[in-house]
């Protein structure tokens, strides 16, 4: 057996025993990020932005592209934590 066909189930555990210890904590922070894109500082008004529902979001810092702009991508990604928020919680 390949080395590393060996360390995947080990790599498993170990990432399954770290979300089991760390659950509760992982949850916590999630939901406060959750929390902090859906207050007035980061979520559009209705009818504002350009029909985008961040207004703050950044593509590419390092080359300056993107930034402190809405992104669809972003709020793409920010539609998808809501629904697993969702799902969650249910």
């Amino acid at each position: 057996m390949p080395l590393q066909q060996q360390l995947l189930p080990l790599l498993y555990l170990n990432l399954l025993n770290f979300y089991l210890q760390k659950k509760e904590e992982i949850l916590h922070y999630a939901e406060s990020i959750v929390r902090e894109l859906s207050s007035e500082t980061y979520l559009a008004k209705k009818g504002d932005n350009g029909g985008f529902i961040l207004m703050h979001s950044v593509g590419n810092i390092h080359e300056d592209n993107e930034t402190d702009t809405a992104i669809n991508y972003a709020d793409y990604y920010f539609l998808e934590a809501l629904v697993r928020w969702n799902k969650i919680n249910d």
